[in-house]
């Protein structure tokens, strides 16, 4: 049985902070990367080639619980706006997403989730992703003390100009 760790720095604990297209989105859970390969080998009668690889996709999933109307913007599109004085309501101001049926480009923007250990990082960045979910949001009950509303979110990276697609950081485990 091993009773030390090989590598300590090679040990990454929390202190994650996920930023899109540059913003810190704060408090988020079960954040998670994936990818996926293309492994294929040509096979014929009489001997067979090594095979080989594509990247196909990568994927970053995550929860947010701080729900922002400009944070969704950001990651959804459509248009937020500012909405003055409702006399009838008695509300000052409110801010307002509205979405509407109509196709739309979306936006590219980078994603990136680090982990800051003594100024030095370890993360993923997305050179270009999107949104690849949909909005959904489920709304806790009253008796739920310990849950709080939530906004899964899942981005899908895109080739940025040199066909990248991410990368991985690590400044924390250099000798």
């Amino acid at each position: 049985m091993q009773t030390q760790v090989q590598k300590e720095k090679s040990v990454r604990l929390g202190n994650w902070v996920l930023k899109i297209n540059n913003v810190n989105v704060w408090l988020i859970r079960s954040a998670e990367f994936s990818s996926e390969l293309k492994v294929a080998q040509i096979i014929a009668d009489n001997g067979k080639l090594p095979p080989r690889r594509k990247l196909s996709s990568a994927t970053f999933k995550a929860t947010l619980l701080e729900i922002d109307l400009d944070n969704m913007r950001k990651i959804f599109g459509w248009e937020l706006t500012t909405v003055p004085e409702d006399q009838w309501q008695g509300i000052k101001k409110k801010k307002v997403l509205t979405y509407d049926d109509l196709i739309k480009a979306i936006d590219l923007y980078p994603v990136e989730f680090m982990n800051d250990s003594e100024g030095k990082k370890f993360g993923i960045k997305f050179f270009k992703a999107y949104a690849k979910s949909s909005i959904a949001l489920n709304f806790p009950s009253d008796e739920e003390l310990d849950k709080t509303m939530e906004l899964p979110i899942e981005f899908e990276a895109f080739p940025n100009d040199d066909n990248k697609l991410f990368e991985i950081i690590d400044e924390q485990n250099v000798d």
